[in-house]
């Protein structure tokens, strides 16, 4: 039990205090450190009780080397510190902050390798899940890596505790915080400091960030080209007024046994240890029906089972609405047998959040679709 309490303490341990802590660990010592570790520590998608002080970004390598051994064993310690080197370098863009409705708001901010202010780049928006930060989310979904070799300019920007993303349960949304007013401003500011194409501003996000997404693509679809919320829908107190000023492509990756967020609608982000910011959303068809009606899609999508990379349980489905109009597509991927988990990482604690599908690369999928869909129209605030 000791050893597993200071499993529990590695999350705000020394990286190097803590491995020494783990090569001690027995086999089944391992596996229950990482259960607790997990329930503490998880991956800022809904995972309840996890805060900023208990969970900082260095902790998640060593919670990888803990499920590694936990599966067979441990990797080399030069392969440990390999990739405790490539968390650093994701995490370590420059904090910026910005005045929006008198709150100071922060952001993370990547340029791409070689970064020539005389070109345009396409801007991708990252919204963190529950619990999480902008930091951690660019080492969740590795879109600097992506913008380094795609060129294009990535932001990721912190909620205040957690997203107004419309279900009017957190506290962000009992305090009135406008997170969407934020996000136009954040754009408005790259936009006026950075050499950002205005046709190709984007918006992605996971769980309630993915739940933002919805409601930026509701109230602020003619600043963005294309939206892709992940392992999310749309909260259901805005969705009956859900009307896009714009037609605003999508594509979504849903979890069809999302523990979190129900796939079919209902309540969402509570486990059966309480936790969570709970609230309602509709299911994945209304969410995504409510673009493909707006952007003049057929709403009856042409469903195609992806080829399996990988025999781990899940299948990918991959919904197509035709027929819509210009670029303003509406793609879907369903996830059957995945969980809430932004595929393909492997979850922190799938105990509670499910299967994360090693058949589909999540953040390769949403930039090959944001880069062949700009926008006819753009308009910067």
């Amino acid at each position: 039990m000791a050893r597993i309490w200071t499993l529990r303490r590695a999350c705000s341990c020394s990286a190097e205090l803590a491995l020494a802590g783990v090569m001690a660990l027995s086999m089944a010592v391992a596996a229950r450190a990482v259960e607790s570790a997990d329930a503490g520590c998880g991956n800022g998608v809904c995972d309840p009780g996890e805060t900023r002080a208990n969970c900082p970004q260095d902790c998640r390598w060593l919670l990888k080397l803990l499920r590694e051994r936990r599966g067979g064993g441990l990797r080399k310690r030069a392969g440990a510190l390999k990739d405790h080197a490539a968390t650093e370098a994701t995490s370590s863009d420059p904090q910026h902050s910005l005045m929006v409705d008198g709150r100071e708001r922060t952001y993370l901010l990547h340029r791409p390798a070689g970064y020539d202010p005389q070109r345009r780049y396409p801007l991708v928006v990252v919204l963190h899940g529950t619990f999480g930060t902008g930091e951690k989310v660019s080492g969740q979904t590795g879109f600097s890596l992506y913008a380094d070799r795609e060129q294009f300019i990535v932001v990721y920007p912190d909620a205040l505790g957690n997203w107004n993303d419309g279900r009017g349960t957190s506290a962000s949304a009992t305090q009135g915080i406008d997170d969407a007013s934020f996000i136009n401003a954040l754009v408005a500011e790259l936009s006026g400091t950075l050499s950002v194409d205005a046709s190709r501003v984007y918006a992605t996000g996971v769980s309630s960030g993915g739940i933002m997404a919805y409601r930026l693509g509701c109230e602020a679809s003619a600043l963005f080209a294309a939206i892709a919320p992940v392992i999310a829908n749309v909260a259901e107190p805005i969705a009956e007024h859900c009307a896009p000023s714009a037609p605003v492509a999508l594509v979504t990756v849903n979890g069809a046994e999302d523990p979190f967020v129900p796939f079919n609608g209902g309540e969402c982000c509570r486990t059966k240890r309480g936790g969570g910011e709970g609230g309602r959303v509709v299911s994945h068809e209304a969410s995504v029906g409510i673009f493909a009606k707006r952007n003049g899609c057929d709403l009856s999508p042409q469903k195609d089972t992806l080829p399996a990379q990988v025999q781990d349980g899940t299948t990918v489905e991959k919904w197509t609405y035709p027929s819509c109009a210009g670029r303003n597509e509406v793609v879907s991927y369903i996830i059957h047998g995945g969980g809430h988990a932004w595929p393909p990482n492997p979850p922190q604690a799938p105990r509670m959040t499910g299967v994360s599908s090693q058949n589909l690369d999540a953040t390769q999928v949403i930039w090959e679709f944001f880069k062949t869909h700009p926008k006819a129209h753009a308009g910067i605030p």
